[in-house]
Formats: C-alpha cells, sequence, structure tokens
C-alpha cells in the first residue's frame, strides 16, 4: 500500500464523490442476503467497467439535499473481512472477482471505512449467476454508468466490454511473444510543421498557468516550486470539433474509463476546483486560491481545444512535505510511470473519438529533477538518500507521433522507449521493460 493510495481513501472520506469508477455505499450487514446482493451487483459493474472502488459509511443526507456524507459504523456490525467480502460478491459474480480490501481513518472523526478495490483487466465479462429480488438479475451482466448507476449494457457498451476482453486476451498473449522475441517500439518522428504547433501550444498552455498563479500566496503548494511535469499530445488526421461544449462531452465520454479517479483530466475530484471555458480552449484550475490543503494531483492544471489539442501540468507527490522525504528531493518512478502511462492511454481514446486512420503526437518535459534520488514504491523511502541522483534539472522529449492501435498493442515498448533516457539521467539507471510492464499492471489493477 503506497502514501499516494492511502491519501487517496483519505481524500474520498474528506470529500465524498460517486463517479463511473466511484460508488459509496452506507455500511452494510455482509451477513444479510440482501445486503450481499447490494456489494455483488456494484462489484460485477465496476469489474466489467475496468475497475474502480466501493467506499463503505457513506450515504446521502436528505437533510443536507441528498450530499453525500460519512457515517459512523453501526455496533451490530462486524469489521469487514476479506473472507466475509469474497463470500458475498462471488455467491452472485461469474467469473469471481479480484479485489483488495483496504482501511483508512476518517481525517476529522477518526472513524474508520472499509474499501473494496475491484481489480480490472477482465479477460471474459462478469456476470450474475443468480437472482435476489429486484437488486440484481441472474445472467445480467452489469457495467457502470453516467449518473453514475450499474445497468444492463447497450448494444454500444457490449462491443465495449467485448473489445476490452479481447484486448486483455490479447495483451497477455503479445507479452509472451514479447519475452520470446524481444520486442520493439512503435514511435516514430513528425515534421517540422506538426512538432512545431505542438511545442508552440505547450509554450502557450504554460504562459496561461503562469497567468493564473498570479493571484495564488508565493508559498501555495500549486506553484510547483520544486518542480512539475508535462504532457502535451494532439490528434494528427483527425476531424474538427465544432464547439467547446462537443469537446467536454467528447471528454466525458473518453474519461469515464479512466482506471484512477485522479485522472490526468478529470474534474469530478475536487470541489474546490472549476471546469471553464476560456477563449479557444477549456482550462480546469483551482477557483480558491486561500485554500492550502491540497494535494499535487487536486493542483493540475489542464487545457484542451477543439482543434485537437491536450496539455496537462501537475507537481510531484513526493513534494508535498511528507516527514520522511524533503520537497524536491525524490522522484517516484512508480507514480511517474503509471501518470504518463495513463495519459497515453487516454491519449489513445481521445484519438479514436476524433476519428479513424489519426495518430497521436506526443511531448512531455520534466522539472526540478537535480538532486532528487530515484525511488519505487516496493522499496523504503528512508533508503534513498543514498539512491541514483539526477545531475540534470530540467527534461524534454521531442514529439513522437503514435498510432492509437499501437498504443494499444504494445504500450509498454512505446513507455519504455519513452521513459528510458529520462531514467539514465539518474546515475545511467536502466528501467527495464519488466519494471514498466509491472507498474502498468498495477495501474490498470489498482489505480497510482
Amino acid at each position: 500500500m503506497t502514501d499516494l493510495q492511502q491519501q487517496r481513501r483519505l481524500d474520498l472520506l474528506v470529500n465524498p464523490t460517486e463517479t463511473p469508477k466511484i460508488e459509496c455505499k452506507n455500511w452494510l450487514d455482509l451477513t444479510d442476503n440482501h445486503h450481499k446482493a447490494v456489494i455483488a451487483k456494484a462489484a460485477i459493474a465496476l469489474a466489467n467497467s475496468e475497475g474502480g472502488v466501493i467506499v463503505f459509511g457513506v450515504d446521502e443526507d436528505k437533510t443536507q439535499g441528498g450530499k453525500l456524507v460519512c457515517k459512523p459504523k453501526p455496533s451490530d456490525i462486524q469489521r469487514y473481512t476479506t473472507d466475509a467480502v469474497s463470500s458475498a460478491i462471488n455467491k452472485y459474480a461469474d467469473p469471481n472477482i479480484d479485489f483488495e480490501l483496504k482501511f483508512a481513518n476518517h481525517p476529522d472523526t477518526n472513524e474508520e471505512h472499509a474499501f473494496v478495490e475491484i481489480l480490472g483487466g477482465m479477460k471474459q465479462p462478469v456476470f450474475a449467476k443468480k437472482t435476489y429480488n429486484d437488486v440484481i438479475k441472474k445472467q445480467v451482466c452489469y457495467v457502470r454508468k453516467p449518473g453514475p448507476k450499474s445497468e444492463a449494457p447497450t448494444s454500444a457498451e457490449w462491443r465495449d466490454l467485448l473489445n476490452r476482453c479481447v484486448l486483455a486476451n490479447r495483451e497477455s498473449m503479445l507479452d509472451g511473444i514479447r519475452r520470446i522475441m524481444g520486442g520493439t517500439d512503435s514511435v516514430s518522428t513528425v515534421d517540422e510543421t506538426n512538432e512545431q504547433q505542438l511545442l508552440d501550444f505547450m509554450s502557450k498552455s504554460k504562459e496561461r498557468w503562469q497567468e493564473r498563479l498570479l493571484k495564488f500566496p508565493q508559498d501555495h503548494l500549486a506553484r510547483f516550486e520544486h518542480g512539475y511535469r508535462v504532457v502535451a499530445f494532439s490528434i494528427l488526421g483527425s476531424r474538427s470539433i465544432d464547439s467547446l461544449t462537443d469537446l467536454r462531452d467528447l471528454l466525458d465520454k473518453v474519461r469515464n474509463s479512466y482506471f484512477t479517479s485522479y485522472g490526468a483530466f478529470s474534474n469530478h475530484y475536487a470541489k474546490n476546483r472549476d471546469e471553464t471555458p476560456e477563449n479557444d480552449a477549456i482550462e480546469s484550475w483551482l477557483i480558491d486560491p486561500e485554500g492550502t490543503k491540497y494535494s499535487t494531483f487536486l493542483c493540475n492544471f489542464w487545457r484542451a481545444t477543439p482543434n485537437a489539442q491536450f496539455y496537462v501540468l501537475d507537481g510531484f507527490y513526493e513534494d508535498e512535505g511528507s516527514e520522511r522525504a524533503k520537497p524536491g528531493t525524490m522522484f517516484n518512478a512508480s507514480t511517474f510511470i503509471r501518470r504518463f502511462g495513463e495519459i497515453l492511454i487516454f491519449a489513445s481514446r481521445v484519438a479514436k473519438e476524433f476519428g479513424e486512420n489519426t495518430e497521436v503526437l506526443v511531448g512531455a518535459e520534466v522539472t526540478g529533477l537535480r538532486g532528487r534520488s530515484l525511488t519505487y514504491d516496493d522499496t523504503r523511502w528512508f533508503q534513498h538518500v543514498g539512491g541514483p541522483r539526477c545531475n540534470q534539472n530540467n527534461f524534454s522529449w521531442p514529439p513522437k507521433r503514435i498510432a492509437p492501435q499501437q498504443l494499444d498493442d504494445n504500450l509498454i515498448e512505446i513507455l519504455h522507449g519513452f521513459l528510458h533516457p529520462l531514467f539514465e539521467q539518474f546515475k545511467f539507471h536502466d528501467l527495464k521493460r519488466e519494471t514498466v510492464s509491472r507498474e502498468i499492471e498495477i495501474l490498470k489493477r489498482q489505480g497510482y
């Protein structure tokens, strides 16, 4: 369990919200058949929708207009166990669903809440294998839908679900081929005109971020004084989007399939930020400069334009002032790989929405690297004081062109090819393909 994953759980307790990836439930008695059916239906829908989380002890408060609020666990309900949750879910699910049971205490009340994290990457659709009253119906394949809600899929949603299952099976097959053949990435360079257009867009977007920073205090976390990360991409050969409203509808469609609730172009996880039209673009940014208790992910800035250009800038989670590491001293490779990987997956899905025969042009930069020590989630933070350090302060990638299908088929190779030159700056650290594959597997199962 990483600090970042636990922080995500705490954020959900402080600011409860429901999305296609997050289902909130009041406390359920897992010895009660009705309640078993309720959790099973939610788990089946999330498993068929690339995973997500069920948060327990959160319910609507009708006295506050239906606002979601956290509630303490009743004394007659036992603390959840993995066996009890598995028995409830897999009594109805076919095939069985993999999950992880986690706990977190509310930062204000110290009340413990349970989180059932449903792993994605299913290689076949999950059905309900029995009926319970009007709660769950036998042979129904539930999916998550905007609302959010769990229902039977439409024909289009069926095609999307089956396609994901096929891709999951194909990825397993391709992994075997890569291990035998060694694999190659599928990235090519682009002509100077497209490259310059993307670089100009990145420059303009950074200027917009700096303009909006002017109203923020000098010590605000959103300034990312110790460094930041930028990923930008444009869709080549795409159809035009008629309006910012149409662009927002397209974004809503694509970002419903995030692996995490903190996807780079999301807007649902922070009540203190807004998504607004700004001249020729949609921008998302903090709306209250007085607040100081934000995570770096909540302080990210992004822009999107109807001519298929996208930009996201965020800081390092490692710089949030952890008592175990001073800001500006650590580089969490696991988080960086997963973050970059999710953006590439998102870019591929966006490209497909813009039309057939499109390509993704990707550029990126990182600042504030000098003196940072390389660390991974599976190693202890305090051991990295003497780890490989970076001597270069900033690093940027020249724009690269990738076909969406190449991202679907060869994400590991492409991501490895992008990131290996950066990791070499940490005293020639050799980023392994196996490491990238492991981190992307974790992303697809449980997020950051």
